[in-house]
């Protein structure tokens, strides 16, 4: 919010935030992200602010805390097992090499305004199951030993079954 404030006190042109598709109700992350995107809206009138909500995002260097990274390093270690939910969700997984692609044709569209407040979701279009997810990714590493547990941890609440992002 500061670094909104500092852009629209110094005459910046456009502010690009990055958002997520998650519910607000599902963390204290989400809630910040939705939150932040109202602080947009009300700059909007001094320059262009763009949104732009991430389907689930991944690629080399990513955090290992984060679902992707995580579940490759987790059979790459050959682990006893692991625990997840039934799997059933489906996700929109994008690779970090077209998020920015995305966010560089958003901020060459965004120099084309004066100002206002524009909204763009990114994703791959393509729905994965969370369940198919992991067995590919242990298929494809040629994991044999871990097993995967699914159904040991319950869904979140309000938890997102399936991604619905207009790409429009």
């Amino acid at each position: 919010l500061k670094l909104l404030q500092l852009g629209a006190d110094s005459g910046v042109k456009c502010f690009i935030n990055t958002d997520t598709v998650l519910d607000k109700r599902i963390s204290h992350y989400s809630l910040s992200k939705k939150h932040f995107r109202d602080w947009l809206e009300t700059y909007s009138d001094k320059m262009v602010c763009s949104n732009v909500a991430l389907e689930h995002f991944y690629g080399p260097d990513d955090n290992p805390s984060k679902f992707v990274a995580w579940i490759i390093q987790s059979l790459v270690k050959n682990v006893d097992k692991i625990d997840l939910t039934l799997g059933e969700q489906k996700r929109d997984f994008v690779y970090i090499d077209d998020v920015v692609e995305a966010v560089t044709c958003i901020w060459r569209n965004s120099l084309k305004h004066d100002k206002g407040f524009f909204h763009y979701e990114v994703g791959s279009g393509q729905l994965v199951s969370i369940s198919d997810f992991v067995r590919l990714i242990k298929k494809l590493l040629g994991n044999n030993y871990t097993m995967l547990n699914f159904g040991a941890i319950p869904y979140r609440e309000n938890e997102v079954m399936a991604s619905n992002v207009d790409l429009s």
